[in-house]
């Protein structure tokens, strides 16, 4: 089964206690947060958005979730 893969970028505020920073995906425009709860909103609202598009179509990609457990160096 292929999945479709959304492709994020992430900006944070170094130093910033809540984490503090923004998610930005091709479907919608660059969405602030305010800590975890909202990074985590964030980025569901980006896969919500890649589902609802079609997201990228590109092979090979991992869909946000499929590492259960894995470090982010492991990714």
């Amino acid at each position: 089964m292929e999945r479709d893969t959304a492709h994020l970028e992430l900006s944070i505020e170094v130093g910033s206690d809540p984490i503090t920073g923004s998610v930005s995906h091709v479907s919608y425009s660059s969405q602030p947060f305010s800590g975890w709860v909202e990074l985590v909103a964030a980025i569901e609202a980006a896969r919500s958005a890649g589902a609802g598009s079609g997201g990228s179509g590109e092979a090979g990609g991992r869909p946000l979730g499929s590492t259960p457990g894995a470090k982010a160096s492991e990714l």
